[in-house]
């Protein structure tokens, strides 16, 4: 992918959001002060220069999950075990891998294997509280206002789609340039490599709308119908 060069006020808000990342073990400590944080996140995506960021070539690749506001094992924990929550994208083959590994060694790993296409806008059916892999039933962790993100999805969207505002009233949005709608397909627990437990979903959805994205970092918050409140943060590096 070509090169792009970070405004000083996007590396400004990055260098922020790895201090305020620091302490909070991935979004995993009690005290992680969520409110903050949603506050510079806000701030990042609103310096994406990117008006399709789901379709750039830039998502494609491992990212590292930095910080979450999902429950286990999205975040990185597998039963009394902390780990670190990886996604890979494959673009052209339309493949999408969330792996947990928990040191040392990757001795435990969960993998969700998931295919992903461009979401309509059409919301999902609410299946409830899978807990795998990308797929958990929490929210922000409550410190969160269901109004500051509200703020935050008009502003994602109205960005993208200000030209044809005329249009998004008559189903014409472009929602594929944001958001992807993935489909589960096995989750697969590895203990000293070898299978321990395989698990198969049968037409389990998710909806994941990328926010930010550069050559080093990308923002998404995912959920399971694709309205704005049950929506997970992910920041990834």
């Amino acid at each position: 992918a070509a090169s792009t060069k970070l405004s000083s006020a996007a590396q400004v808000i990055k260098s922020n959001l790895a201090s305020l990342i620091a302490p909070t073990d991935r979004g995993r400590a009690p005290n992680t002060d969520r409110e903050l944080l949603e506050a510079e996140f806000q701030r990042l995506e609103d310096q994406c220069t990117y008006k399709e960021p789901a379709r750039t070539p830039l998502v494609e690749g491992s990212w590292t999950v930095d910080y979450t506001t999902a429950t286990p094992p999205s975040n990185g924990e597998l039963g009394p075990f902390k780990g670190i929550a990886q996604q890979e994208v494959e673009l052209q083959s339309g493949v999408y891998r969330n792996i947990l590994r928990v040191p040392p060694n990757d001795w435990l790993t969960a993998t969700l294997e998931a295919t992903w296409e461009e979401w309509d806008g059409e919301f999902l059916e609410d299946q409830g509280a899978t807990k795998s892999a990308g797929a958990s039933d929490s929210s922000t962790g409550g410190s969160v206002s269901d109004e500051s993100r509200q703020v935050s999805m008009k502003k994602s969207f109205s960005s993208i789609f200000a030209p044809k505002l005329d249009d998004d009233k008559n189903g014409d949005a472009d929602y594929g340039a944001t958001c992807w709608v993935v489909t589960f397909k096995t989750l697969t627990i590895r203990f000293l490599g070898f299978p321990l437990v395989k698990q198969t979903f049968e037409n389990t959805k998710r909806v994941w709308r990328t926010t930010y994205v550069d050559e080093e970092t990308r923002i998404v918050r995912a959920g399971r119908t694709g309205r704005m409140d049950d929506e997970m943060m992910f920041y990834m590096t």
